[in-house]
């Protein structure tokens, strides 16, 4: 896929960028059983209540930063991680 969202098929690969946040959303396992949804939970150690489960869902939309700005983020995590 090319920076404009076309696909492409053969020729080179480019390196266009780094994704640096996704959007995802949480949604709730549910289990269906003779037309009656419940949702999926669990006993968490140390807890009483139980607590629902999650499917982690990852959207097509993130922040890319562009190649040419690659090394600058990479020396700006290093500065973070070295703090």
């Amino acid at each position: 896929m090319d920076r404009h969202g076309n696909f492409l098929v053969g020729g080179s690969v480019a390196f266009l960028g780094i994704v640096t946040a996704v959007r995802y959303q949480g949604l709730p396992i549910i289990a269906r059983q003779n037309g009656r949804e419940d949702p999926v939970q669990m006993q968490l150690p140390g807890q009483k209540k139980l607590a629902p489960l999650f499917s982690l869902n990852f959207m097509g939309v993130g922040i890319v930063e562009p190649a040419a700005k690659v090394r600058q983020l990479l020396l700006q995590a290093r500065q973070v991680l070295l703090r």
